[in-house]
């Protein structure tokens, strides 16, 4: 039997995963520094410095730069998590919400439900009280910039993959 040789522009199983995590990740941190300087006017420290507190409570609001690359390193290692979550489960998902917008809209909404109502009441960061306001923002946030994106990379995915197992059942 004669093996198949993948075409040059089709992607691994684990260089998708990788460029989307980290196209998610940028997305959403991006957006989050910006909606934070224009609010506030001022950088993204405490953003970072917010996001280590997660590991390492009120310590991390008086710490160095580590504090700062910490909360950077967390944030991509939770960006990472919901993207292998949603790539090993897309085409369990597809069948039953049957559109990538859709699939993107309600990742986004299941990502802002275990970061606010299980995640963060479970790490070390200052108590923050939720309003219809946070959730709208977080929400449409996450929609725009995490759920979205990332269903829209792994439905080209498993559309080749899906083609390619048709494509070699009718050759055998």
């Amino acid at each position: 039997m004669k093996r198949q040789v993948p075409h040059p522009t089709q992607k691994s199983a684990f260089t998708t995963i990788v460029a989307a995590g980290l196209i998610a990740g940028t997305l959403d941190i991006s957006s989050a520094i910006l909606i934070y300087a224009y609010k506030t006017e001022r950088g993204p420290a405490l953003i970072f410095r917010y996001i280590a507190s997660a590991l390492l409570g009120e310590a991390a609001f008086s710490g160095g730069t580590g504090m700062l690359w910490l909360g950077l390193l967390l944030h991509f290692i939770i960006a990472f998590i919901f993207t292998v979550l949603l790539f090993f489960t897309y085409p369990y998902v597809r069948p039953v919400l049957k559109d990538k917008y859709i699939i993107g809209i309600a990742y986004g909404v299941f990502i802002w439900l275990v970061m606010n109502l299980l995640v963060l009441p479970l790490s070390r960061v200052p108590a923050n009280a939720i309003t219809i306001a946070k959730f709208v923002e977080g929400t449409l946030t996450l929609i725009l910039m995490v759920g979205l994106p990332l269903a829209l990379i792994f439905q080209p995915y498993y559309s080749r993959k899906k083609r390619s197992k048709k494509k070699a059942a009718s050759r055998s």
